[in-house]
């Protein structure tokens, strides 16, 4: 959290700790098919009633130094993956033209294919354009 953040303030962390939560209650639940909130959803669940927020965050802190959350070559090139599928399936649902079709991603080989019937050659034409215009 300190580094997504950019910080060693403690302060600003134990912030973004007590600001998450408020944001996730606004957040849409039928997407995600499970409950919003549940500990199911994390690597790790802090519960707030029977700790301090500055207790949660020291114990963040603690967490984030151990070598098995640091950052690798792997998981970079994980979430470049997750980042480039996100943007390439956000531009397909922001064209007119690509809004309805599905889309399906081969993490590796990094490839999206999108389901179109061979008799909307249209829509095929227009997939390739929307994600060849997406940036890595």
């Amino acid at each position: 959290m300190m580094s997504r953040l950019e910080t060693d303030d403690r302060d600003s962390v134990a912030a973004e700790i007590r600001n998450s939560g408020r944001r996730r209650g606004r957040m849409p639940q039928a997407p995600l098919r499970r409950r919003l909130g549940g500990p199911e959803g994390y690597d790790l669940s802090l519960n707030t009633e029977r700790m301090t927020v500055d207790q949660c965050a020291e114990e963040i802190i603690q967490l984030a130094r151990q070598p098995e959350f640091c950052e690798t070559d792997e998981s970079r090139k994980g979430a470049r993956d997750l980042a480039l599928q996100a943007n390439v399936r956000a531009a397909l649902r922001a064209d007119s033209q690509t809004r309805s079709l599905s889309s399906r991603w081969t993490p590796t080989t990094r490839k999206c294919v999108c389901a179109a019937s061979s008799r909307r050659v249209r829509e095929s034409n227009s997939a390739a354009r929307v994600v060849m215009a997406v940036r890595a």
